[in-house]
């Protein structure tokens, strides 16, 4: 597995704030998937800030929290 870049913990943090208003404005789910959802072509706007590697990381960041679960 390729080794990441390192986020800076601020970034982190705004990316994943980012990351689950998105998934709770697109109906409130935090399962299965929602790195699918966020790479999709109807990506909302306000993720633009990130890099796909910085949301893939928020999302990482909120599975380890048990914030966000794949089933």
């Amino acid at each position: 597995m390729a080794r990441r870049k390192h986020m800076e913990p601020d970034r982190l943090i705004a990316a994943a704030e980012i990351v689950l208003g998105v998934l709770r404005s697109l109906g409130g789910g935090l399962s299965p998937q929602p790195v699918g959802i966020l790479h999709s072509p109807t990506r909302p706007p306000i993720l633009n800030e990130f890099s796909d590697d910085e949301i893939d990381e928020a999302c990482a960041f909120l599975r380890r929290l048990g914030v966000v679960s794949i089933s």
